[in-house]
Order: structure tokens, then sequence, then C-alpha cells
């Protein structure tokens, strides 16, 4: 079984697996009810969706899969789709065209991923019979969190004992349906190596109730690294956003009131390096396909520890560092959990001056649909506009559209309004 990993890994730029996924493989593969207990960001969908897929590979069988985010779905589909077995993947959350996905789904697809929400609501309706091989339940805590209990009792109920039900979460308080006792769990916890970590927290006190200069400041001393700025709620992260953009920072916003392109275009800018800075509700603590940030800065602090842990969890991961800002006014309360409270940090005087950065994202309007390849993008760049390799960054294939970065000043000397060919036809490029 575990002969063949090493192909599919290399598909992923990956040379091995983590101790965790290993330990993983077998009772998956093996179509064993699992409850699996890691960290955030240790990578627990590749521990249950390598082993699944590869059996699938083999013998056939349905597989469905319930998140919390839409984005943790679309995440999810890309795996399926980069290690190229063939599947036919739907998704189904808001947003989307829900009769397209009735549609889609009355073709049996192999594998259905989704929210809870409209899972549930396809299900009610019959537009999904509940049938699967394998239903898994990947980051259960934060669909419990987000208010989703109703929708996943009614999915877990509408099984009739499931061949195999996988759960996974990043934390042990589990809330576990009553359609699903009595199942005889593999309980697979891994806890996080706190002696590799390097992680430094700060308080820093803000002279003023408003905290959006002692921010700016902050963020001039961090330079080009990247960060992830925390707020609760919707209108600070607007306002935040805002408020950095007119200081010329290159911010980028996320939280759940963005439409579902929005939301994919700055989470794709931030991977990119086009933004390095992203101010976010926690929405982003966990369950989305970014890279660790350099820092992390709580702009507000969450009113849960869980949550505190999970914003955390975003920098100094797999041993390299990181730093925790702790924003405060004196006239705000410290939560009972932070203890002992850090020590206290004032920003430098000087500040770095922020240079324009270095990468900007261009979006072809061709994508996976059309044929389109990361090879194609890239030999494109190469042989019709003169890049070299050094001056491409990450490609990223949407269905109906591709995003590459390129070195800004290579993008600053281009023309995109007239026209290109790309395999053959006419393609729209724009700077985004």
């Amino acid at each position: 079984m575990k002969t063949d990993v090493s192909a599919f890994l290399t598909k992923l730029g990956m040379e091995k697996l983590t101790p965790m996924q290993e330990q993983a493989f077998e009772p998956v593969y093996a179509k064993r009810h699992v409850l699996l207990t890691a960290p955030t960001g240790s990578g627990k969908t590749l521990a249950y969706l390598l082993p699944l897929l590869m059996r699938m590979n083999k013998s056939g069988g349905k597989l469905m899969i319930v998140v919390p985010t839409r984005e943790l779905a679309i995440q999810i589909s890309n795996v399926v789709r980069e290690l190229a077995m063939g599947f036919h993947v739907v998704l189904c959350y808001g947003g989307h065209h829900r009769r397209n996905e009735m549609d889609a789904l009355s073709r049996l697809p192999g594998i259905v991923i989704g929210t809870p929400g409209r899972l549930a609501d396809h299900i009610r309706n019959r537009a999904i019979d509940p049938s699967y091989e394998t239903l898994v339940l990947d980051e259960y805590d934060k669909s419990l969190e987000i208010g989703y209990k109703e929708e996943l009792d009614e999915i877990t109920g509408a099984w009739n004992k499931p061949a195999q039900i996988l759960l996974t979460s990043a934390t042990r308080e589990l809330k576990m349906p009553d359609t699903l006792a009595g199942i005889d769990w593999l309980d697979l916890e891994f806890k996080p190596e706190k002696s590799k970590s390097k992680l430094l927290v700060r308080l820093v006190p803000s002279s003023e109730k408003d905290k959006l200069p002692l921010l700016a400041k902050i963020l001039h001393h961090t330079g080009q690294e990247s960060v992830i700025v925390f707020a609760n709620h919707k209108v600070s992260v607007d306002r935040i956003g805002a408020y950095l953009k007119l200081r010329g920072l290159t911010a980028g916003i996320f939280h759940g009131g963005l439409d579902q392109v929005e939301r994919e275009l700055v989470l794709t800018k931030f991977r990119n390096g086009s933004i390095h800075i992203l101010v976010s509700t926690d929405l982003a603590a966990r369950g989305l396909d970014i890279p660790q940030a350099r820092y992390v800065i709580h702009y507000h602090m969450p009113s849960k520890e869980d949550e505190y842990v999970h914003r955390n969890g975003r920098t100094a991961r797999m041993g390299a560092g990181g730093t925790v800002y702790i924003l405060h006014h004196e006239s705000e309360n410290i939560p009972d959990y932070l203890n002992p409270i850090p020590e206290t940090w004032y920003t430098p005087e000087e500040e770095k001056d922020i240079a324009v950065q270095n990468w900007c994202s261009l979006q072809f309007n061709k994508g996976r649909n059309d044929k389109i390849s990361k090879g194609d993008v890239a030999g494109f760049l190469m042989k019709t506009l003169g890049l070299s390799a050094d001056d491409i960054g990450l490609i990223e294939l949407k269905d109906n559209k591709s995003i590459v970065a390129i070195k800004r000043e290579k993008s600053e000397s281009m023309d995109w309004s007239q026209k290109f060919k790309l395999k053959g036809t006419t393609v729209r490029i724009e700077v985004v």
C-alpha cells in the first residue's frame, strides 16, 4: 500500500509522510473508524485523504468529506486534483449555484466535499444518497464551534452504520453526535512538540484607545515579513485594512462577509507573496491552505483560549521561529487564560522604510477547464514574455482562470492591454 506513496508525495512537493500521517495511514486504508486529534497545520487532511484515495484508486468506493468552511473544501479538492487520480469531485457550499450542484450530484460523483449546511440541505432534498462508503468530518470541532451541530447530527444520522467514518479535530473537547454512539473508534492523538517551538509572545501597550497607530508602527518594524493580524469582528477587519492601505502597506482583508471570489483571491495573493499582511477574523485561524506567518498580531484578544492557541498556530511551526504581539490598552481586560502575562515590549522609535512589494499577481482568463497546465503558464511567461524562472513565483490553477506571481518590476514594463496567445487561443491577462 505505502510502496506507491512516494510518487503521490512528489506530486504534492513532499519528500515523506510525517510521523502522524504514517501512523494514521494503515488504519484509514483498512477502513477503521478513526478519531484523529492533532494541532492546526500538522497535516491532518493529507493523513486521511492519501490512504483513502489510494484505496479508492485500487478497489473503488465513494467518499464524502464534511468541512467547516468553503476554503477548506476548495483546498481539499485542489489536493485531489494535484494527485491526478481521475476522481470526479463535486463541491457543495453556500455561494455556489445550488442547481449546478444538484445536477453534478445526479451524476453520482466519487467524491463529494462540502460544508454542513449545504450538504444537509442536499440530503434533506434527496439530491445526495447517503450510501457513501466513507464519511469524513474534517475539523469537526470547528464545525461545532461555528454552530453546525444540528446539520452534523442530520448528516451523520442519515447513514446507517457507515462502513467507515473518520473525525479530525484540533482539540479533545468533542461533543460526539448521538448518531455515532457505540462506534469502536481508533483514537489517535498527537500533541504539539513544545520543546521544538520557538514562539516568542510580547505584550505591547498602546497609549491610545484606538490601536491603529500602534499597529502600523509594529508593521513598519516587521518590514516585508509575512504577518497575520487578527481582529474579532468583520467591521474591525475592514477598518484596519482600510487604514493600513492608506499608510501604504500591502494588506489584504479576509472574513465571512466577503464573497467567495474575493476570499479566494486574497488567500492566493498571500500565498504567492503579492501581499504580506493579512487582516482577518478567526476564519483564518485554521483550516486554510496558507503558509505560516513570521508574525501573528492580536489586535483584539479572542474570548476563548482555544482560538488564541489556533491563531498562534499560524506561526512557529515545525521548529521555525515566530513572534506573537498582543496589542493592549489599559481599558481592556486581559483574559484569564493569558497566564502568565507575557513580557511587555515597546516598539523601536526608528521605523523601517516599507519597500514596494517584490511580487504582484497576474490573472489569466484561462484555467483548468481550458486544459491549461502550470507548465503551459510558465512556458508562456518564459518563451513569449522573456521572463526567467527566477521572475516567476507560485502558479495556481482555478477552473476558469490561472493566477501567477511575477516580479513586480517585470510586470511594470509590460503592456497587459495587448492580446496574447496561449496554446493557440487568445488569452487576456491582467494585474490583480
